[in-house]
């Protein structure tokens, strides 16, 4: 007698197991395929590109007066701090307070060419001549002929104000450093302020015709005292200058007495060569009363 196969259904327990078995395998799937199903969690953000342009700015713009050259010598620096190397890119370098007339625009100092690894420096040199007012300023601009295709095209400029002792400008400080007490515009010690922008004065070792106290000195010891030769106020003290200086009594027409002060009657009181009293001239004795010579 033959068995009849059964035809009875699983149970639900056994149905949800093989159900489970193949959502896992349909996973396993998808996931080795690159695809995502509805029902996996959402792709999580992709890991941000690199950079793969360059990115020029200027890092340094500094600047010093050549005497030999007559001339400002002002160095540019500028970095790449993109992702790839910049070959042969220009760097122009303007004085942007002296303005070209006939353009209206920025008078050009000088361009130069660079070739900047990323991640490295490079440097351009420029010499100005002393412009036509001072003080000036300048911008340097890094591939200012824009050949570069750069990640950032706004950050290539730098710009600086070139303040300095003789430029005309009272500046605290000026692009040195230097507090200015005053500034005249030009290098003289002889006047009211210094070449190194200070305030002249009587007792600083320098003759001026007139210092900034408003005094003309015909002498300067750099001292402030009277009695060695050169008085406080920055006088010569010699005999002979019709002026009464330290330990003299007269000074050729300054006789601050006469011959009656000194107890005579009559007579003119003069000054000798030694810048003492002469009473040679004068005559007579008032009752009483002593002459008063030294």
């Amino acid at each position: 007698m033959v068995k009849k196969k059964s035809t009875k259904l699983k149970s639900p327990a056994g149905l949800a197991l093989i159900l489970g078995v193949i959502v896992l395998a349909l996973v396993i799937i998808f996931a080795t395929q690159g695809q995502t199903a509805l029902f996996i969690s959402p792709k999580l953000p992709s890991a941000p590109t690199l950079q793969t342009a360059a990115d020029l700015i200027v890092t340094d713009l500094s600047w010093k007066w050549a005497p030999g050259l007559k001339a400002f010598v002002i160095t540019v620096t500028v970095k790449n701090q993109g992702g790839t190397d910049a070959f042969g890119f220009i760097t122009g370098l303007a004085d942007t307070v002296n303005i070209n007339l006939v353009t209206g625009k920025s008078t050009p100092i000088g361009t130069c060419t660079l070739t900047v690894a990323r991640g490295k420096t490079g440097t351009c040199v420029f010499n100005y001549p002393v412009p036509p007012r001072l003080p000036f300023g300048v911008t340097a601009t890094a591939d200012s002929d824009k050949r570069i295709k750069e990640s950032n095209e706004n950050n290539n400029e730098l710009s600086l104000l070139v303040t300095f002792c003789g430029d005309g400008l009272r500046m605290i400080p000026n692009s040195q450093g230097v507090n200015e007490e005053c500034d005249d515009g030009n290098s003289l010690n002889t006047d009211q302020c210094t070449n190194s922008c200070t305030r002249t004065f009587c007792g600083d070792g320098i003759v001026q015709n007139l210092n900034w106290e408003g005094l003309s000195e015909e002498c300067d010891d750099s001292k402030t005292v009277s009695g060695d030769g050169c008085s406080s106020q920055c006088l010569q003290e010699i005999c002979g200058n019709n002026r009464i200086d330290f330990d003299e009594e007269c000074d050729g027409t300054d006789l601050p007495r006469s011959c009656q002060d000194s107890g005579f009657d009559t007579g003119t009181l003069s000054c000798d060569s030694s810048c003492k009293y002469d009473y040679s001239q004068c005559s007579g004795i008032t009752t009483n009363q002593t002459p008063q010579q030294p």
